[in-house]
């Protein structure tokens, strides 16, 4: 009785050779590697992100690697924001008018947003205080002007209210981003993407985490 180990051929194992992947906050980062990574391999890998320019010339590198190896794989830039689901539908329609199915979604964007001063002297706890203090009351100054986008009233978010004290909106307005792209972010963009990953034949999803939510801020 014979048979083939062909299957069992680590370049049939692992090859994700004409994929097609989707890496959410692929400009930069981990996300940006795990993108020349697949594309590298063979894969078309769409990235996505807030700045054009970013995932543009992320684009045009990894394109060049590619060529330079010989390589099959390609990157495509589409600009987009996970914090919504109106802004997920908008970069889904860009990519759903270019590929039927979708093989690989990587859920990568994420944020991190300090709102403290950093501490020089961490045995100063007056310093400290005082440090949160000026740097929540700069804030409080300019009305909370932070680059952030606001949230819709139907997203999964906890929205800011102008019964707030002002210091404390510049909390709740960073805790609603927050929430918007590391915890509602990849399910707008899971379910959004979810009929085009039954396309699939072998579809898999991947959420890529921080320990960087466990950092003391200072």
């Amino acid at each position: 009785m014979s048979s083939s180990t062909g299957s069992l051929a680590v370049s049939s194992l692992f090859s994700v050779q004409g994929k097609i992947v989707l890496v959410t906050g692929g400009g930069t980062g981990i996300g940006r590697m795990i993108a020349t990574t697949f594309a590298v391999n063979g894969s078309t890998v769409y990235i996505t992100g807030r700045r054009k320019d970013v995932l543009d010339a992320t684009a045009e590198e990894i394109n060049a690697q590619v060529k330079e190896q010989s390589g099959t794989g390609k990157v495509i830039s589409i600009q987009g924001d996970v914090s919504s689901k109106a802004k997920v539908k908008e970069f889904h329609a860009q990519i759903a008018a270019q590929e039927e199915k979708l093989d690989v979604l990587i859920n990568c964007a994420g944020v991190l947003i300090p709102f403290r001063s950093k501490a020089t002297d961490h045995n100063d706890d007056a310093g400290k205080r005082r440090g949160v203090s000026d740097t929540l009351g700069r804030h409080a100054a300019s009305e909370c002007n932070l680059p952030i986008p606001p949230v819709n009233s139907e997203d999964i978010a906890i929205q800011s209210s102008s019964k707030y004290h002002p210091a404390q909106k510049v909390v709740t307005a960073t805790e609603d981003f927050t929430f918007a792209v590391n915890v509602a972010g990849p399910y707008f963009v899971t379910t959004a993407f979810a009929p085009m990953l039954m396309k699939s034949d072998n579809a898999s999803v991947i959420n890529i985490a921080s320990i960087g939510a466990f950092a003391l801020q200072k």
